[in-house]
């Protein structure tokens, strides 16, 4: 291969080629998705959505009595909508509960691509982006379980992009309007995390943003969006602080090992999920790397990765709980996003070098 060859297949990119390849590992990924789910039966903590109350089944009873039900172990109740809803309207058949999951997983596939085009400048980010996001075995089982987790997974994605738009854009719409704030009261709502994503995808972007006048950005953007905030701030108090939740003793190391070692092999190797693709972690290399976006990506690194997820160390130790990686399963997809992105800079970077030494 000739120099010129090399350097063009480092930085290739090709629209149709990558939607292609996207939406090929895409099915694979649901494909896995299917199978797992298909092969299994539901398991304990499943059935504490939907277990019948007072000799009723769930989907006869009251809405209001079975978030009260599970508020005490989940707080809050979004997931619990989303199955109560299925099973009310159209049955309890493992696949029908499923359904919302199912159509949010395939909306979160959408919306990785829609931010992998924001940044990446080669076909290499996109492949190698969805390919640890289709074979991760942590989202392959969150995905279509009935737990909220999954959910959560592609709302962080959602909330990066939307929070992109708040801090960036000068003039949104009203319809725009009207819909970040839609999605804020959801997001807020739907789970605890909720308020850590909206959190860190925020920040993220604020702190990204380092071309304008901090206050600027607060004061000009923030505004447009705060009615979603303030109508969520109640029942977020309410489902924060109304419910003693039921804490069980639990081993922290029991599933992620002690020792700093054991520990980052136990979140990093969960982070990715697939042990082939280990070989990809090298790329954070770029971080220390000096390069075009470079700050960026170590911002990224430690504002959406690194930061969440000392911080649930730290409450899982505190509260004598389990430090297990369906905590941070919403973090995978952003993972994955970040190899993408240092591999799509090294790319680039190997790219012009092979031309400056031609």
């Amino acid at each position: 291969m000739s120099i010129n060859g090399l350097s063009k297949y480092l930085r290739f990119y090709s629209k149709p080629l990558t939607i292609a390849l996207v939406i090929f590992i895409s099915l694979v990924g649901l494909y896995f998705r299917y199978a797992k789910y298909a092969s299994r039966a539901l398991w304990g903590d499943e059935y504490v959505f939907f277990t019948p109350l007072s000799g009723h089944t769930f989907r006869d009873t009251p809405l209001m009595h079975v978030i009260g039900k599970n508020l005490t172990i989940l707080q809050f109740p979004g997931d619990v909508i989303l199955l109560w809803s299925m099973a009310h309207y159209f049955g309890e058949n493992k696949w029908v509960l499923a359904l919302p999951h199912i159509l949010i997983t395939i909306l979160g596939f959408y919306l990785l691509y829609k931010l992998c085009s924001l940044y990446f400048k080669t076909t290499w980010g996109y492949v190698i982006t969805f390919l640890v996001v289709a074979f991760n075995a942590n989202l392959v089982f969150a995905s279509f379980e009935l737990r909220p987790y999954g959910v959560l997974a592609v709302l962080s994605i959602a909330s990066f992009l939307v929070m992109k738009i708040i801090v960036e854009k000068r003039d949104p719409s009203p319809w725009e309007k009207i819909g970040i704030n839609a999605f804020i009261f959801m997001l807020l709502l739907f789970h605890m995390y909720g308020s850590w994503i909206l959190f860190f995808t925020y920040l993220f972007h604020f702190v990204a943003s380092a071309n304008e006048p901090r206050g600027k950005i607060i004061f000009r953007n923030l505004k447009h969006y705060s009615y979603g905030f303030v109508l969520a701030m109640p029942l977020w108090i309410y489902f924060t602080f109304g419910f003693d939740k039921e804490y069980l003793q639990r081993d922290t190391f029991e599933f992620i090992k002690k020792g700093i070692v054991p520990w980052l092999k136990g979140v990093f190797g969960n982070l990715i999920g697939f042990r082939l693709f280990y070989l990809f972690l090298p790329g954070l290399i770029a971080l220390i790397l000096p390069q075009e976006d470079n700050w960026k990506q170590i911002w990224f690194f430690i504002l959406l990765i690194w930061a969440p997820i000392l911080l649930l160390f730290f409450v899982c130790y505190i509260h004598k709980y389990w430090f297990i990686q369906r905590l941070f399963t919403w973090e995978m997809p952003l993972f994955a996003f970040l190899l993408g992105w240092v591999w799509d800079s090294l790319f680039l970077r190997f790219s012009r070098k092979v031309e400056k030494n031609n």
